[in-house]
This record gives structure tokens, sequence and C-alpha cells, in this order.
């Protein structure tokens, strides 16, 4: 019974994450257009768009590990079955 419970609170924030994804993608898609021109040239303006790809990647490292824990759980729950 507990990996029932286990499995609906981790539908919750499944649901959660794909929200964040579905509401970062339009200003990720704007920021891609702008940000397209050219790769700069000097060290921090190199530091800065990999900071900024780091911002702009994070929904999706936590959409990643919340539906890598999901399958995990859903195959213990389908082996205990």
């Amino acid at each position: 019974m507990r990996c029932w419970a286990v499995t609906v609170e981790q539908a919750g924030q499944y649901n959660d994450a794909i929200q964040v994804v579905r509401n970062w993608l339009p200003e990720a898609e704007a920021e891609l257009k702008l940000g397209l021109h050219s790769i700069p040239d000097d060290e921090e303006s190199i530091m800065h768009a990999i900071d900024n790809h780091e911002v702009y990647t994070s929904p999706l490292l936590f959409f990643l590990h919340i539906a890598r824990t999901m399958k995990r759980n859903f195959n213990v729950l389908a082996m205990s079955l």
C-alpha cells in the first residue's frame, strides 16, 4: 500500500515538472532565437553563455530526475503485484 502512496505523490511531482517545462519552453525558445547570432570571443562572454545555458536547462534536468524516479517506482510497483 505504501508503494501506491509514493506513486501517487510522485505522479503529482511529475505533473508539476511537466507544467514547469511547459511554462519554460516559450521563454527558452525566445532566448535561443536571441542568442544564436554568434559564439562569443572573450572568456567572460563564454562563461556568461554557459551560466545562461545552465539556468535554461535546469527545468529539463528536474523533469528528467522526476521521470526516472517514477519509472523506477512503477517497475517496483509492477513487480509487487
